[in-house]
């Protein structure tokens, strides 16, 4: 994934969360579950940038360098 999709994924993402948070954080004044959805958020987006970055996925160890 080219660095421009990747900042084009997050921000999109980033949007996404910021609407959801601010309808489900109306007059809560526990911000647990905010933080919760957050630190999710950013976990999706790490795995999914990382898997990106090992390719298709099919990756072996064992298998001899060329």
């Amino acid at each position: 994934m080219k660095e421009d999709a990747i900042t084009q994924k997050i921000a999109n993402e980033l949007k996404a969360w910021l609407a959801a948070a601010k309808e489900s954080q109306k007059g809560q004044t526990d911000f647990y579950e905010y933080e919760k959805t957050f630190v999710e958020l950013w976990l999706k987006l790490g795995r999914e940038v990382l898997q990106d970055g090992l390719g298709d996925g099919h990756y072996k160890k064992n298998i001899k360098k060329k």
